[in-house]
């Protein structure tokens, strides 16, 4: 049966196999743990739905090829590695999706035309060298900010309702401390402490990701 600690003051993780760990989210998932991975695939569903539309596909097509993501991904993950400062997990996500976007195109040869332009042997030279979304971008500022929420959601069991609440009111909603104490009983010293208690939980469970989640949702955290 699959447990997991309830405490803020950064105890340990009890998992399905039995073993007390304190691994992050990343590699769990390398190990082949089914809670991370579904936790992973909920938190990293906006950003590949959002580059599959992006890519002009249907909306049943971008499922398809969503999954055909997240299975490229399970088979990969394992050699992910973060070799210069520039490496970033998302960018490794996006150059898969682009990937199998593109075996989707290549495989549907005869429907490019209609699909991607008249031009499909541009638009598929473009996907395999693409260029990042403008960081101004709505769509992405979106799909990221989302990101950002299953992350909080995916830790939401594991603190206290209070410290959790605290934090989504602060850096989702945006709410002024003040405020945040009275509606839930709580002093500013406290919503603080609940806060930090929060960013601490956040970078234990997600590790190396917390950084460019946080970053790439634009969310304040000081």
């Amino acid at each position: 049966m699959t447990t997991a600690a309830n405490s803020d003051d950064g105890s340990q993780r009890r998992f399905s196999h039995g073993e007390t760990t304190n691994h992050s989210l990343i590699e769990l998932v390398k190990q082949g743990d089914p809670e991370a991975w579904q936790t992973f695939m909920h938190i990293y569903q906006p950003l590949v739905a959002m580059w599959c539309r992006g890519a002009r596909l249907s909306p049943m097509d971008a499922d398809d090829v969503s999954q055909n993501v997240f299975a490229s991904v399970s088979k990969s993950i394992g050699a992910f590695r973060k070799r210069t400062p520039a490496d970033t997990f998302e960018g490794w996500l996006r150059n898969i999706t682009q990937k199998r976007v593109a075996d989707f195109f290549r495989t549907k040869s005869n429907e490019v035309p209609s699909l991607a332009s008249d031009d499909s042997e541009g638009y598929l030279a473009q996907l395999r060298e693409p260029e990042p979304p403008p960081e101004s971008d709505p769509e992405s500022q979106k799909a990221s900010r989302e990101v950002f929420r299953n992350a909080l959601e995916a830790v939401r069991n594991k603190v206290e309702e209070r410290t959790w609440l605290a934090f989504w009111r602060t850096t989702v909603d945006e709410q002024p401390a003040p405020d945040i104490a009275d509606e839930l009983g709580m002093t500013g010293d406290a919503v603080r402490k609940a806060k930090s208690r929060m960013k601490m939980r956040l970078r234990r469970e997600l590790g190396s990701l917390f950084e460019e989640i946080v970053r790439d949702a634009g969310v304040a955290m000081d």
